[in-house]
């Protein structure tokens, strides 16, 4: 039988909305596990990933098309009601800005077009997460068209960066970054080129700076050097974990 998944939903409370569908994990206690984030930093010459106490999974939400609906119709209105703003095409990348971005679109009745996510090399220390690059190998742009990023969470900008490098490498405007919800501590992004130096306001649904560390920093040190960490806590089975952290101590 069908479910109607709009109860999920909460209005004007993304972050209500993600404890509903199960997609928020805040560490309960001094010893619960911490998280690792895709951010990284450089330390004697190695990439390594920042780390920390809280995560926004809304690919847990994205589950439930009704709520990225919801989501996506929130974000469209503050487009429509922006008197300087609009967007002919939608540029996502990974999966999950992808999903985001379809609803948009259709909210917008805009084009979208969409990077792929590519593993150029793989953690296999424990230290930290895979590198990866982004492909625009299935669409292309058309020159002057306006762009308009799209991410469902958005942590320092490190992806959307990548997709205003090809948006703009192909002779597009970025108009625009959207996202459901905006961890960076900006509201825009700087683009520094000779040719294509401007600012690009960032329009997100929720507004939560990350409290991040490097692991070797005294709050968090003892869990890297532990293993008391989950480096990617998307990860079905990892994120099953840490929500099950969480209920225990809420039920203690």
């Amino acid at each position: 039988m069908a479910t109607d998944h709009t109860k999920l939903y909460i209005p004007g409370d993304v972050l209500g909305t993600l404890k509903h569908c199960g997609g928020y994990y805040r560490r309960p206690t001094l010893d619960d596990p911490i998280v690792g984030y895709a951010s990284t930093y450089l330390d004697g010459g190695l990439r390594k990933n920042f780390v920390g106490f809280e995560f926004f999974n809304c690919t847990k939400a994205q589950e439930y098309p009704r709520v990225t609906e919801l989501w996506a119709e929130d974000i469209a209105r503050v487009i429509r009601n922006h008197p300087d703003l609009s967007a002919d095409t939608l540029f996502a990348a990974p999966m999950g800005g992808i999903l985001f971005a379809q609803m948009v679109a259709l909210k917008l009745g805009a084009r979208i077009i969409y990077g792929v996510r590519k593993t150029t090399k793989t953690a296999t220390d424990g230290s930290g997460r895979d590198e990866s690059a982004i492909l625009l190998d299935r669409h292309e742009f058309k020159k002057g068209e306006q762009v308009a990023i799209v991410d469902d969470v958005c942590n320092n900008f490190g992806t959307v960066g990548r997709l205003i490098a090809l948006a703009l490498s192909q002779g597009a405007v970025v108009v625009a970054i959207l996202a459901i919800v905006n961890r960076s501590g900006n509201f825009s992004y700087a683009v520094r080129d000779p040719h294509h130096g401007y600012v690009i306001p960032a329009i997100s649904l929720l507004t939560v700076p990350a409290i991040k560390f490097r692991q070797d920093e005294a709050e968090v040190a003892r869990h890297v050097r532990e293993g008391n960490i989950y480096w990617n806590p998307k990860n079905p089975e990892q994120w099953s974990k840490l929500i099950e952290i969480m209920k225990r101590r809420s039920e203690a």
